[in-house]
């Protein structure tokens, strides 16, 4: 490829009318498939709840065809009550957004034959050309192009560290029998052994896209049982029905979800999707009083794993987080990925503002 490059601003109309375009420069990039998918993007923009939010998804040409996308968005953001400033952010980025559903693995879409180096400078020079006073950046792993280009991103700007997570995954490297027997012995029981005690009780069933809205009706009973609240209403909701409904029309994402039912009632319910022989966990419920002795979500998890392996899965992403009281994604994932989540503050009064709040923290923990 040749190394004149320009940049376009794409308006709603042009991001809504690009859904093929956006898809296969995904296929030719290492971005993520799920969260990064046009299906993903589109939804998560269009049920955005945040104060005067301005799309900025910067798209980089080699001549004509398209070669990279950074899905940007910016809002307004309050602070303190008093200042409101301009916070820039990757489209599916819920920091700071109320009533948002949380993205992973954000990144810039990049076509992995182009020249990335000279790619790079067109998306400096265009993110700088931005009015922002801030720039959040969350989960972003090392092997990221964002994370790469942070340092050149960052300049003379202050860089805050907010926080550091850990996406669990089980790589399909082997077949399942070589994964359980790897798994400590008291998670293998909870996980394998114990199905015994549900056989006959409780039924294994795949949820498809026609089911899905009584399956995320059942998904929030259990966890208004377990939690005290609903993991999708409002916003939240209205995204999660569309995104089902742009992923029915294609081929493209796959519906991963499933329930243990006893009497036509869900006792646990997984929801993920799939999609380029990857799979990933978004939410599981299960009801407390079920069992006290068992853990159905071991149980639950066990066959998703073993549903994984006979599908010809590369592998499932357990995605940060844990339970109420056990870390049980770390107990089953063989591998880690390190995330990290910053933010860029680009005005000098706005560094001066954070520098003292800094300041304040350190003398009040004296």
């Amino acid at each position: 490829m040749s190394s004149q490059l320009t940049f376009r601003i794409w308006d709603e109309q042009v991001f809504s009318e690009n859904r093929q375009l956006w898809q296969q420069l995904l296929a030719r990039s290492d971005a993520d498939r799920l969260f990064l998918s046009w299906q993903w993007q589109y939804a998560w923009w269009k049920n955005c709840s945040c104060q005067k939010p301005q799309l900025h998804i910067i798209a980089v040409y080699d001549q004509e065809q398209l070669v990279a996308l950074a899905p940007l968005f910016s809002h307004q953001k309050r602070i303190k009550k008093l200042l409101t400033v301009r916070q820039l952010q990757f489209i599916g980025c819920s920091y700071d957004i109320h009533d948002a559903v949380r993205s992973d693995n954000l990144d810039f879409i990049i076509d992995r034959q182009s020249d990335i180096t000279a790619i790079d400078l067109v998306l400096h020079r265009a993110i700088n050309k931005l009015s922002w006073h801030t720039c959040l950046i969350q989960s972003a792993s090392r092997n990221s192009h964002v994370f790469r280009l942070l340092r050149t991103l960052k300049g003379n700007k202050s860089l805050e560290i907010l926080s550091r997570t850990i996406n669990y995954i089980v790589d399909f490297n082997e077949d399942f029998d070589s994964f359980c027997k790897k798994l400590k012995k008291k998670i293998r029981q909870k996980t394998l052994l114990h199905r015994r005690f549900i056989a006959g009780q409780l039924e294994l069933k795949t949820v498809d896209f026609q089911e899905s809205d009584a399956f995320i009706e059942q998904l929030n009973r259990l966890k208004l049982r377990r939690w005290n609240k609903k993991v999708y209403e409002n916003q939240r909701l209205k995204f999660q029905q569309m995104f089902t409904d742009l992923c029915s029309q294609s081929q493209e994402i796959s519906l991963l979800s499933s329930m243990m039912v006893m009497d036509n009632q869900a006792q646990s319910a997984f929801f993920g999707f799939s999609c380029d022989n990857q799979g990933y966990f978004l939410q599981y419920a299960f009801d407390p009083h079920y069992n006290s002795k068992l853990s159905l979500g071991f149980l639950h998890l066990g066959y998703v794993i073993e549903q994984g392996y006979s599908q010809g899965l590369k592998q499932l992403q357990l995605l940060p987080g844990g339970g109420q009281s056990d870390p049980y994604k770390q107990y089953l994932a063989n591998k880690l990925q390190p995330q990290v989540s910053v933010r860029i503050i680009s005005s000098w009064w706005l560094k001066a503002l954070h520098t003292l709040t800094k300041i304040k923290r350190s003398s009040a923990k004296r």
